[in-house]
């Protein structure tokens, strides 16, 4: 274990942290005394741009799983509609200055990852298996 912090009600965070969303201040107030070399990987619960572009100021490199309703409005209408990503496959967008990277990999759902860590890199293939065939697919 490298940090934790107990919850304590309003008076959890440090005043400098107070400003921010609850998670975010969770976050940012865990890594101090981290080294700023690490990569953050967050759950789809800590994980939106806001603490993302708050970390990378910090020094952090940070990825992770994130919900639907955290991506930034102009970003979601950009999206392929979930029901056309086919099972098994991956899409990869990257913003302008090619340091935010959004993946969209299609299970039974549609989960997206968010990446200020890893951006355009070789995809690499993974034996998936199908249900409904006999034969599987990468």
């Amino acid at each position: 274990m490298l940090n934790f912090l107990p919850y304590c009600g309003s008076k959890t965070f440090a005043e400098e942290h107070c400003n921010l969303p609850q998670a975010e201040a969770a976050v940012v107030s865990l890594l101090e005394g981290v080294n700023t070399s690490t990569v953050i990987h967050l759950d789809r619960f800590f994980t939106g741009v806001s603490l993302a572009e708050n970390l990378l100021k910090r020094g952090f490199r940070v990825t992770g799983t994130i919900m639907k309703n955290r991506l930034p409005i102009n970003l979601r209408g950009k999206l392929p509609d979930e029901n056309d990503v086919p099972r098994g496959e991956s899409q990869l967008f990257v913003n302008d200055s090619e340091n935010l990277a959004l993946t969209i990999w299609k299970d039974n759902k549609a989960v997206y990852m968010l990446s200020f860590a890893h951006t355009l890199e070789p995809k690499t293939a993974y034996l998936l298996w199908m249900k409904n065939q006999e034969a599987s697919s990468t």
